[in-house]
C-alpha cells in the first residue's frame, strides 16, 4: 500500500470503485431472476440485459470527452448519484417496461464513473508505481465482484429480492459521500487535457481513437475483450434461469456460484 499512500484521490477513488461494483455485483446474480419474476418474457430479458452493454458503448467515449468540459469530479458525482438511485429503484418496478430505461441508466453511471476513475488513477501514479498502482485499482475491482455474490448469497436467506436492491444500495451511497467528503476539484483535474487540446493538435477524439487503434495490439485486446464480454454477457443472463429452473437451484446458492465464476 506504499503506492498509495502519497495520494488521497488514488485511495479515494480505489474505495470508491470497491463500493460501487460491490452494490452492482450484489443483485447481479439475481437480476435476471427478478426481471423474469416482474413479468419479463425471455426475449424482453435478453434485450434488457443487452441494452446494458449497447448503452455502455454508445455512451462511453462521448462522456470521457465530456469530463474535459464539464470537470472530472462534477460527472463523477452524477455518475455515483446515478447509480444509487438506479440501485434503489429497481425495488419499485412491477412492469418489465420501466427496466428499459432503468438499465440504460445504470449503464450510464458506470460508463462515466469508470473511465475518470482509470484516467486519474494513472495520472496521480508515477512511472514506476504505475504498474503496482494499477494492481491494486483492479485488485479492488475483483474483490467487489468476488463478495457482492457472496453477500447477494447471505443476503437472500432473509430478505426478497426487492429489499435486497435497498441494501445494494446503500453501497454507493456510502462511496458518494466518500467522494464528496474526501476528494476536490484540484485532485480530479491532474493531468486533464483543455477542453480544446484535439482542435490544437488537428484531431478530436474519433481521430485518436482510430490512431489508436490501428496499433496490433491494442486491436487485439479490443476483440479479446469483446469475445470474452460476449460469452460472459449470455452467461450471465441465463445461468440463473437454467439453476432455479432446470436444476432446482436456489437463490442464495445461485449467487455463491457467481462468487467462484
Amino acid at each position: 500500500m506504499q503506492q498509495l499512500a502519497g495520494s488521497r484521490a488514488v485511495l479515494v477513488l480505489v474505495a470508491v470503485t470497491f463500493l460501487l461494483l460491490l452494490g452492482a455485483s450484489i443483485s447481479e446474480p439475481i437480476r435476471p431472476l427478478f426481471i423474469v419474476g416482474v413479468g419479463a418474457s425471455t426475449l424482453e430479458l435478453g434485450l434488457v440485459m443487452a441494452l446494458h452493454s449497447l448503452v455502455s458503448v454508445a455512451t462511453r467515449i462521448p462522456a470521457s470527452a465530456l469530463s474535459g468540459r464539464l470537470g472530472r469530479r462534477r460527472l463523477v458525482v452524477f455518475s455515483i448519484a446515478l447509480s444509487v438511485a438506479t440501485t434503489a429503484l429497481f425495488a419499485l418496478v412491477y412492469d418489465p417496461v420501466v427496466f428499459y430505461p432503468l438499465i440504460s441508466l445504470s449503464a450510464l453511471s458506470w460508463s462515466v464513473f469508470s473511465p475518470i476513475s482509470l484516467v486519474v488513477v494513472s495520472d496521480h501514479s508515477g512511472p514506476t508505481s504505475r504498474g503496482a498502482v494499477m494492481g491494486i485499482y483492479f485488485s479492488a475491482i475483483g474483490a467487489a465482484m468476488f463478495f457482492g455474490p457472496l453477500l447477494c448469497s447471505l443476503l437472500t436467506l432473509f430478505i426478497g429480492f426487492r429489499e435486497l436492491f435497498i441494501v445494494s444500495a446503500l453501497f454507493p451511497l456510502v462511496a458518494l459521500v466518500l467522494f464528496v467528503l474526501k476528494t476536490s476539484r484540484s485532485e480530479m483535474d491532474v493531468g486533464a487535457p483543455s477542453s480544446n487540446l484535439g482542435e490544437e493538435r488537428g484531431g478530436g477524439t474519433w481521430e485518436s481513437l482510430m490512431r489508436i487503434l490501428r496499433i496490433r495490439n491494442v486491436a487485439a485486446m479490443c476483440y479479446a475483450q469483446a469475445a470474452f464480454a460476449l460469452s460472459y454477457g449470455v452467461f450471465s443472463t441465463l445461468f440463473a434461469l437454467y439453476a432455479e429452473g432446470t436444476l432446482g437451484i436456489a437463490a442464495p446458492v445461485i449467487a455463491l456460484l457467481f462468487s467462484f465464476r
